[in-house]
């Protein structure tokens, strides 16, 4: 009887635990940080974080069935990622990871997102879009906020842990590289129909895209040549297709560079919009041959648990 009793009152600790996890204070981002720099467009409703900024589609009528077009996963997530300095070591300290995932109380009562109850055994995991160790490089507060909704789509396992991981590695290695890169993502739905849902009330269902886009920015370098303007690679990365297991070496994630033109198309949204159209108009066009290159000294960071 003790032992049962005192499963139930350890059982109580860890559900009011996992239950009392909340939002970090969301401080404004660092004043060398420009996480929507290069512009995207629309911006519908924008929350900022430390780490990030994201945009909701509102509750308009895109396709022009009559009904607003609630879907429930972030259009877009738009942040800036800076070298992390060796001074500060070969890993970068990570902390923990709140349950549940938080949710935005003023978007939930509008029905605009959702909570964490949608995501929970579906088979689909919390996508981060603007991903954790990323963040971490800007601390464990701004890290800790990335376990937000209105910061993931849901993602087949193998997709969120094997190659969209892969990719996101990679780009922790350019801002390495180039001391500065910035990154836009979000996801892709054909015609803004859902491939299927999640979630068991018909006001919490969120639709499941059936691919994810993810836009790399650079500044030129003079290594680059002549001109001026960013740099772009643009990757378009359905949440499934061929050789999405194995090791990372397999995965050849150049395969699934297009054009920002081709984004743009398929999700209604306009990017590089800080810049003039003459500048940007050609960028757009053109899709990468190949990946940016990472020197074998480059270090590929990892994360290390917080003393």
């Amino acid at each position: 009887m003790k032992f049962f009793v005192s499963c139930l009152a350890l059982c109580f600790i860890i559900y009011t635990d996992a239950s009392a996890a909340k939002l970090r204070p969301i401080e404004d981002p660092p004043a060398d940080y420009e996480h929507n720099k290069w512009g995207v467009m629309p911006e519908d409703v924008i929350r900022q974080f430390h780490g990030f900024i994201v945009s909701f589609d509102g509750k308009d009528d895109d396709n022009g069935d009559g009904n607003a077009d609630i879907l429930r996963v972030p259009e877009w997530v738009a942040h800036h990622v800076k070298i992390w300095p060796s001074s500060k070591g070969n890993c970068i300290p990570t902390g923990k990871r709140p349950r549940p995932w938080f949710t935005d109380q003023d978007l939930k009562s509008s029905g605009v997102a959702p909570t964490d109850n949608s995501y929970r055994r579906s088979g689909y995991d919390r996508g981060h879009m603007a991903a954790k160790l990323l963040i971490e490089r800007l601390g464990n507060d701004a890290a800790w906020n990335t376990h937000t909704v209105l910061n993931a789509i849901p993602q087949h396992s193998r997709f969120n842990q094997q190659i969209w991981r892969a990719l996101e590695d990679l780009t922790g290695a350019w801002a390495q590289v180039y001391e500065d890169i910035w990154l836009i993502q979000g996801p892709i739905f054909d015609q803004k129909v859902p491939i299927a849902w999640i979630g068991d009330k018909k006001s919490e269902e969120v639709a499941i895209p059936v691919a994810a886009f993810k836009i790399v920015i650079r500044e030129r370098t003079p290594a680059d040549g002549s001109g001026e303007g960013p740099m772009v690679l643009a990757f378009l990365m359905p949440q499934l297709g061929p050789g999405y297991y194995g090791k990372k070496s397999d995965f050849r994630l150049e395969r699934f560079l297009t054009s920002v033109d081709e984004i743009e198309k398929l999700t209604n949204l306009t990017f590089l919009t800080t810049r003039p159209d003459n500048e940007t108009k050609p960028l757009k066009k053109k899709r990468a041959e190949a990946l940016w290159p990472v020197p074998d000294k480059v270090h590929f960071l990892t994360g290390c648990k917080k003393d």
